[in-house]
């Protein structure tokens, strides 16, 4: 079995988590988002040679904020200096507040002082889960989802999930390109990837026979979250909590320069265009073992994209 994107699904087709290297502004047709532009910066004050920052003019409207904003494969795949975002929770998520009251186990009454209320989140106007999964010769039709245990129904998608991105990958000529990741990611070094270098942040990523030089120059990454799980584990015979791990947040991007003459943008693409590069394999656990004939992680985890820089940004470096 094996995962590679997961989330959420609207008629045009997937939907990407807000990148963290734009800021939203509400114009008269909806969301819009800008793109942060790079600024060199003094390495006594941040590690990574560049910083993303946004510069705002006397017309440019306030930004805005919004808790579950989401943007399409636009983003990747066009140079563009805005793109339309969806805020999910305004026309595409139900969310019900209910109360409920602990049960004693034993007697099967309720128990005092043990009242609770909880919310609940429902998908609304055609909002889907989706996940791109192989491994699978026969899915079940209707499962148990969520924590209340909901029936929902399992299709199979006219078209192979990102199909048309592996037809519309982003190409170009130039020695730079930025990794966004549309899941969170599990690095051994924290916010950093295994293959980076922590001291001059170069690196080099193989898969394979196929390799690439990379520098990193810049970094927009969020707050820290936990990820964790629930399965068999082997050595007992019982499923069980799995061990928590900080992760990368969805949506955390990063600019990298090719540094090796011989290797391309199409050689990123190769690499990283939608693979999952967190630093662990399910298979073994939390514990980080690198197989030398794959980088790769099979279960999901930090889901990557490969994406153009903007005119702006490329001028900068």
């Amino acid at each position: 079995l094996k995962i590679g994107f997961n989330g959420l699904w609207l008629d045009d087709g997937p939907y990407f988590p807000l990148p963290l290297d734009v800021h939203l502004t509400e114009q008269e047709n909806g969301l819009t988002a800008k793109p942060l532009t790079l600024r060199k910066t003094p390495a006594a004050s941040f590690p990574l040679p560049y910083l993303p920052c946004f510069e705002t003019t006397a017309d440019e409207p306030k930004s805005k904020k919004v808790h579950n904003a989401y943007l399409s494969q636009s983003y990747l795949i066009h140079k563009d200096s805005c793109w339309p975002a969806l805020d999910i929770n305004e026309n595409y998520v139900y969310t019900e507040a209910k109360l409920g009251i602990a049960i004693d186990p034993q007697s099967g009454t309720a128990q005092d002082e043990r009242i609770y209320q909880i919310n609940t989140v429902r998908p609304v106007n055609g909002l889907r889960l989706a996940a791109d999964i192989t491994g699978i010769t026969d899915a079940p039709s209707v499962v148990h989802l969520g924590g209340e245990g909901k029936l929902a129904a399992v299709g199979k998608a006219q078209d192979p999930p990102l199909s048309f991105q592996a037809a519309q990958a982003p190409t170009s000529d130039n020695r730079y390109f930025k990794l966004y990741f549309a899941t969170p990611a599990i690095f051994k070094n924290g916010w950093l990837p295994s293959w980076i270098d922590p001291d001059d942040f170069t690196g080099r990523f193989g898969y394979k026979k196929h390799t690439i030089s990379v520098k990193l120059l810049s970094a927009c990454v969020g707050r820290k979250i936990l990820c964790g799980g629930f399965g068999y584990d082997g050595t007992d015979g019982r499923h069980k909590p799995r061990e928590m791990r900080y992760a990368v947040p969805a949506g955390s991007v990063y600019y990298f320069e090719l540094t090796d003459k011989r290797d391309s943008f199409a050689d990123a693409v190769r690499l990283f265009h939608q693979k999952c590069l967190s630093d662990y394999r399910e298979g073994l656990g939390f514990d980080y073992q690198v197989f030398d004939r794959s980088r790769y992680c099979d279960r999901g985890f930090g889901y990557a994209l490969v994406g153009q820089l903007t005119k702006e940004q490329e001028d900068v470096l």
